[in-house]
């Protein structure tokens, strides 16, 4: 690991290595627990911008043709 990559990770408090499936599962944990903890909520609003769309489909003319 570069020296400046070591600064951030200590500056910024971050994990040095992700792993996609324990940040998903303490994520869906996180939200599951949030609805028991508040039962008047009823679930979730999911909202994806158009721009990160765009990034998941890799060209702007496939989104375009979506539309």
């Amino acid at each position: 690991m570069r020296p400046l990559q070591q600064k951030i990770i200590e500056t910024l408090r971050v994990k040095p290595v992700i792993n996609p499936e324990e940040e998903i599962r303490k994520t869906v944990n996180f939200l599951k627990a949030y609805l028991v903890k508040h039962p008047f909520l009823n679930g979730y609003v999911l909202g994806i911008a158009a721009d990160k769309i765009q990034r998941l489909l890799g060209n702007s003319h496939k989104w375009q043709s979506m539309n």
